[in-house]
């Protein structure tokens, strides 16, 4: 086995991240705990990224999509086999600063141009619906489509997490809902 290893600057806080990929060893280190969660996450983004590149950059069946809210991680996209799904949650389960991770990788081929755009279209729809209710706190959110399947990321209270569902549920286009909403002390 090739052993690939690479330290990244992640930050101008001087976070770094130790990224030893071939002993499946990774570690994110932030020196301050009490900084910005968006921050935070942009730094998570970067370290999640230079990790699945060193692991699968040249892999052309490995399609993967990260969206990180607060320290949930969502990870959608192509692999073709069920092994490099295992894989691929395997080794970002390791990056410290991941509070829970969903692993939403599709074992098949990469949809189509259509598929992609039918997503656009619908993720618009959902943020349309969600403009046209005020009870929907929509800038505490993250919307993310794919294959028709809604996911929400975000911080709400029950009642907003319940009636986001609702409303979701009940646009026309949306196959399944995956709310990992999470809920306000």
């Amino acid at each position: 086995m090739k052993l690939k290893a690479r330290i990244v600057k992640v930050s101008q806080f001087g976070c770094l991240a130790f990224v030893v990929l071939g002993l499946n060893a990774c570690q994110f280190l932030s020196n301050d705990q009490n900084r910005d969660p968006r921050a935070q996450d942009l730094d998570l983004r970067e370290v999640i990224q230079s990790v699945l590149g060193v692991d699968y950059e040249d892999d052309s069946d490995v399609k993967t999509h990260v969206y990180i809210q607060n320290g949930v991680v969502l990870v959608t996209g192509n692999v073709a086999t069920k092994e490099q799904k295992s894989d691929i949650a395997a080794l970002l389960s390791k990056i410290v600063g991941i509070k829970t991770l969903h692993n939403e990788l599709v074992v098949g081929e990469a949809t189509g141009i259509g598929a992609r755009v039918g997503d656009g279209i619908l993720q618009n729809r959902v943020r349309l619906a969600f403009l046209n209710h005020a009870e929907i706190p929509h800038g505490k959110m993250q919307v993310v489509v794919r294959d028709n399947v809604v996911y929400l990321l975000g911080i709400v209270t029950e009642e907003e997490r319940d009636y986001t569902n609702k409303i979701v549920e009940n646009l026309n286009g949306v196959e399944r809902l995956v709310s990992l909403l999470e809920l306000s002390q």
